[in-house]
């Protein structure tokens, strides 16, 4: 009994087969590794990029910080210059009722007040500064 196999043209077929079949599957697997390969290139440029946002925020942040204790010690400084000016104003205010020279103490006095109006706008403006710094670092974490 002969196979279909026994038959050499039946044997160079089968082969032939076999060859073409192998040679679909490389180029199916030929045609994924280029698949993955281009999956690859892109997830590198996307971590390349968020690894340079990332730098960015980071400098930012410590810029916003920086800002943020400048504006601090500086509202600090002007919260306690004002205090200083307040005391000095009451002393002026309880001395003037018991010495004659009035009509200079209330000029000193009016002097002072200015300044201590002068201050607390300061004061008001470096808060809103404070406020606007958080803000902008409140935003750029949310991004």
């Amino acid at each position: 009994m002969n196979s279909p196999l026994d038959n050499p043209h039946d044997k160079s077929i089968q082969h032939s087969k076999d060859v073409q079949n192998l040679l679909k599957r490389l180029k199916d697997a030929t045609s994924k590794l280029q698949q993955v390969k281009a999956e690859k290139e892109v997830i590198s440029m996307e971590v390349h990029q968020r690894r340079e946002e990332l730098d960015r925020r980071m400098l930012l942040l410590l810029h916003v910080d920086d800002r943020v204790c400048d504006a601090l010690m500086e509202l600090e400084a002007a919260k306690q210059k004002k205090q200083t000016l307040t005391q000095l104003n009451q002393s002026l205010d309880t001395s003037a009722r018991y010495k004659p020279e009035v009509k200079l103490r209330n000029v000193s006095v009016s002097i002072m007040q200015n300044q201590v109006k002068e201050l607390e706008e300061e004061e008001n403006k470096l808060k809103l500064q404070c406020e606007q710094v958080k803000k902008e670092l409140d935003n750029d974490q949310e991004v």
